[in-house]
């Protein structure tokens, strides 16, 4: 992608799962994951490199909430902003990013990118079949009150 992705989150920032380029949430962020269905949704793939294995493995399994402090500390945010600044923050970040030469940016990034194309090879087939068997089973249409 040619674009650099600069993400902001309020509030409840559950789409911090993604695979941002930088990612700025404010002081009353709170986000959270909690097992309902089985990980195929960025986080079984990203986290891992963010965060460290078993840091993810603790969040995603017990669905424990995530402040905007830990977010910025364990690597899922590069920096905490007051709320009201957020998006003049993000739009200041976005205009440093595009006055830098459009190649190296792209470059740099495709190259760092690389990492994940790679470890999400691995496993993305893999949480894929595993999310879609998941809408299978009894428990899961119980769970989602009958959605599925």
């Amino acid at each position: 992608m040619d674009v650099t992705d600069v993400w902001v989150a309020n509030d409840e920032g559950n789409e911090i799962v993604r695979a941002q380029d930088i990612a700025s949430v404010s002081l009353d962020y709170d986000g959270n994951v909690t097992v309902r269905l089985t990980g195929g949704d960025g986080a079984v793939v990203t986290w891992p490199f963010l965060v460290s294995l078993l840091r993810a493995k603790q969040w995603l399994f017990t669905g424990d909430r995530i402040s905007a402090g830990d977010a910025e500390r364990f690597g899922l945010a590069t920096r905490v902003v007051p709320a009201a600044d957020l998006h003049s923050e993000a739009m200041a970040l976005a205009q440093r990013l595009a006055a830098l030469p459009r190649y190296a940016l792209r470059a740099t990034k495709r190259a760092l990118n690389l990492h994940l194309e790679r470890a999400a090879s691995g496993t993305l087939d893999f949480v894929c079949a595993a999310e879609s068997e998941h809408f299978t089973f009894p428990e899961l249409a119980a769970r989602l009150g009958g959605l599925v």
